[in-house]
């Protein structure tokens, strides 16, 4: 790993991308942030090495990484140690099917388009769905009261519907406000799911949207 020039943030070695970019992520951050809702827990899904989670973690009592990458993790945890108290990190992916194998796809120059893949990569995550990791208690903490999932992030490369799917029973009892970027939202459906589910747009720039429920309308 090395850090981001003229900052302690690290990132992979083999990335080139990101070495000038310390605000990697902050225009959507910033467009996300009025809509947080009432700032309990919220859910990075997609965490790569913590730009949202660190942001997050100055503004939520919890904050939920979701990482598949192992050495994306391990920037993540120098990343946020300071705030690991409140911070857990969960090594898998997330998706619509419980426990099963997903192929990794790396860039090595580029690591934030990390993505799955359908063909037999050199790297492995255990997927899982959000509903069950809930149900099945295998996040540290339960979301019990007083805690609330009051935002998810989801940034994860063209399977955000396939988490929208695995999360429905969250989605339905916490109506969190929830980012997705999604490049094409046409394609993958997330449009017709969120408004399936009483969501509406609260603000966009046409790649990353934030949904807040019919109920928590501002």
């Amino acid at each position: 790993m090395k850090k981001i020039k003229n900052t302690n943030f690290y990132i992979p070695t083999g990335d080139t991308y990101l070495t000038t970019k310390p605000a990697y992520k902050l225009e959507e951050y910033e467009m996300a942030k009025p809509f947080f809702k009432d700032k309990s827990v919220a859910i990075d899904v997609g965490a790569h090495v913590g730009f949202w989670t660190t942001r997050l973690l100055g503004e939520f009592t919890r904050v939920i990484a979701i990482e598949p990458c192992e050495d994306f993790i391990k920037c993540l945890e120098i990343n946020t140690v300071e705030n690991e108290a409140r911070l857990e990190i969960h090594g898998c992916g997330l998706g619509n099917e419980n426990n099963v194998i997903l192929e990794i796809d790396r860039v090595k120059s580029n690591s934030t388009l990390t993505s799955t893949a359908d063909w037999i990569c050199d790297e492995q995550t255990t997927q899982y769905c959000l509903d069950n990791m809930i149900k099945d208690k295998l996040l540290d903490v339960a979301i019990k009261k007083p805690l609330s999932i009051d935002f998810i992030k989801i940034s994860v490369e063209g399977y955000e519907l396939e988490v929208l799917l695995g999360a429905v029973a969250t989605i339905k009892k916490w109506k969190p406000t929830i980012f997705v970027d999604v490049k094409v939202m046409e394609d993958d459906n997330v449009a017709e799911f969120m408004t399936e589910q009483g969501y509406i747009i609260a603000d966009d720039d046409l790649s990353s949207y934030v949904w807040i429920h019919k109920d928590n309308e501002w």
